[in-house]
């Protein structure tokens, strides 16, 4: 039985070294500010995705920089994640 072509091209926004939480943006104020530079940045990625009504959204790996994730961290990312109104496959990659 041959198989009809799809109604349009699938839509998928790709994302990958995110990197939410790493030792490397330091302590105190400076830290700080890049750690919520990097949560906008991908925050923004989610806006995009749902702008252009992307079909699905890839995270493909390093979403945090180690095992060693703040529960405030993990709330953030599973928060902003959930305002994807696509399904989103995360691979989790080697952090």
């Amino acid at each position: 039985m041959p198989t009809k072509p799809p109604h349009r091209p699938l839509k998928i926004l790709h994302t990958s070294d995110v990197h939410l939480e790493t030792d490397t943006f330091g302590s105190g104020e400076r830290g700080i500010e890049l750690r919520d530079k990097v949560r906008t940045a991908f925050g923004r990625v989610i806006d995009i995705a749902n702008e252009r009504n992307a079909d699905m959204l890839l995270i493909v790996g390093d979403l945090f920089d180690s095992a060693r994730v703040t529960e405030e961290g993990l709330a953030f990312a599973m928060g902003t994640i959930a305002r994807a109104q696509m399904p989103v496959v995360m691979i989790p990659g080697n952090h």
